[in-house]
């Protein structure tokens, strides 16, 4: 574990040395920014690589705290999105960029799903999975694709259902998270209904 935090020190240079560490990763607002734009500086890739050789690793020889499972997915985010941002020509083109925030969400959520399976009474594991599915669910590159955006929406909710049977119940309704998770649930339900309607209204035209 020594040996996986100094590596991340040197990945992340100044920025690892903040005790704060992102339990929600993204706004899922598309008016705003990409989410590549938020991913932090990475002052070495090799490092960080190593870094998930090493998670890795520990992942196949013993259970890991959820913490770690959160650094692991955010690591691992951060070096799809810089390598695909690596990847790419045009770094203007903000497509290029969504494209490269969507893979980094598809690491991020299968390390996740692993860790929830490991640890179903996680709420801060459930938040970030939810987030993360959910800012995939609003990537302008997703939504116009028909059949990836409901295969979103279906994953989403799917998710969200899980996580409201795990924490959603008992003492764990009063967490922040839980409620960040009923938030983020409203705002989904809502633009379902509208996306619906909307469906509805061309149909009929």
């Amino acid at each position: 574990l020594h040996k996986i935090q100094s590596l991340r020190s040197k990945a992340y240079g100044d920025l690892s040395t903040s005790p704060r560490f992102p339990t929600l990763f993204f706004s899922f607002d598309s008016d705003t920014e990409t989410a590549s734009n938020d991913a932090p500086h990475i002052a070495s890739i090799d490092s960080l690589s190593q870094v998930l050789d090493d998670f890795a690793e520990l992942v196949s020889l013993c259970p890991m705290t959820p913490t770690l499972w959160l650094q692991y997915a955010y690591d691992a985010g951060n070096v799809m999105l810089k390598l695909s941002i690596d990847n790419r020509n045009d770094l203007t083109d903000k497509a290029n960029l969504d494209e490269a925030a969507l893979q980094a969400n598809q690491v991020r959520s299968e390390i996740l799903e692993a860790a929830v399976n490991e640890f179903p009474g996680c709420d801060i594991l459930w938040a970030a999975l939810v987030q993360i599915l959910l800012d995939s669910y609003y990537n302008p590159v997703a939504r116009h694709r028909p059949i990836d955006h409901a295969n979103n929406a279906a994953k989403l909710q799917s998710i969200i259902t899980r996580a409201l049977y795990w924490v959603g119940q008992g003492t764990h309704s009063y967490s922040q998270h839980v409620v960040v998770i009923w938030k983020m649930y409203a705002r989904f339900a809502f633009d379902r209904e509208l996306e619906a309607s909307d469906n509805s209204g061309t149909k009929k035209d």
